[in-house]
């Protein structure tokens, strides 16, 4: 919180519009540090993560206004249509050509079933709705003042999300968490779709011609990949065992048999091979956001 205060300090010289987005910014990085009591990616890792939520009093003309902003990763998702082809792949060639006999093998053979589907596209499941319920009805015991009846009905709570299925959802399942602990049923409220606040990083014409369309903006991530860690990580197993591993973990809390094929060392190795990608992004991120900086801000996208 030091560091998010000490970020908050300085924008005093920004423009109070972009303040926000400049501190989601920064609390977007935050989400993605790598939490986790285990190594089980990123479908994991967010069941163990706790919200970031930050107060700042923004002066202006002499008034003192309190504006309170927390951003929320979705939770529990189902696997994306990409990796749902590769973790099928990869199935069936166990299932049909793979001949040993460790009982994880005849596990998977004889009693584990494929049931990830390409129309699942990492859509939220129900333990990712239900965290969302519960985050609600914590925030609200913790912060009375802030997140209350009152508060919602007066429609000083805003909630903001991208198009994406799983937010939109997350943010529905957030609204449920709230309305059902005050047995609210006479009103609806509403949210506000926003990909160019929410996925700035998408519209930022920086990043996207550096990082996305550039081949060696990830040399750090393409070093430790090609490193020798990987490669005795690689020769074990393939990258869709540890999503089979990692999705039966976060959705449904079972040691799966997929697990078995790894290690404590080789799931360290996997987790960091994750979280290495999200700092590379991310710093270069941050210095797409200065570069925007260095002239003025004319709308929300250019961030």
């Amino acid at each position: 919180f030091k560091k998010v205060t000490s970020f908050i300090g300085s924008l005093k010289s920004i423009p109070t519009i972009h303040r926000h987005i400049c501190a989601i910014s920064f609390l977007l990085r935050c989400s993605h540090h790598c939490l986790t009591r285990r190594h089980h990616s990123g479908s994991g890792r967010r069941r163990s993560m706790r919200p970031y939520i930050q107060a700042t009093r923004l002066h202006h003309a002499g008034h003192c206004l309190e504006s309170y902003c927390s951003l929320f990763h979705h939770h529990s998702r189902l696997p994306t249509s990409k990796n749902v082809r590769k973790m099928q792949k990869l199935y069936e060639l166990v299932k049909s050509s793979a001949a040993a006999k460790e009982s994880w093998l005849r596990e998977i053979q004889t009693q584990w079933r494929m049931w990830y589907t390409e129309d699942m596209d990492g859509r939220l499941v129900q333990k990712g709705v239900d965290d969302h319920k519960h985050l609600a009805v914590r925030l609200s015991k913790l912060f009375p003042t802030m997140i209350s009846e009152e508060k919602l009905r007066r429609g000083f709570i805003n909630f903001i999300t991208s198009s994406k299925h799983r937010c939109v959802n997350s943010t529905l399942s957030f609204k449920a968490g709230l309305t059902g602990l005050w047995a609210i049923t006479d009103k609806e409220f509403d949210h506000a779709v926003n990909d160019a606040l929410m996925r700035f990083f998408d519209l930022c014409t920086r990043f996207v011609e550096e990082v996305d369309n550039n081949p060696s903006a990830l040399s750090e991530v393409d070093k430790f990949r090609q490193g020798p860690e990987m490669r005795r990580v690689q020769e074990k197993i393939a990258d869709p065992a540890f999503y089979l591993c990692a999705y039966e973990f976060a959705i449904k809390t079972v040691n799966s048999p997929w697990c078995r094929l790894f290690d404590e060392v080789d799931a360290q190795v996997m987790e960091y091979s994750s979280c290495i990608l999200f700092h590379v992004l991310f710093s270069r991120l941050d210095k797409a956001f200065v570069g925007v900086y260095n002239c003025v801000p004319t709308e929300v996208l250019s961030v």
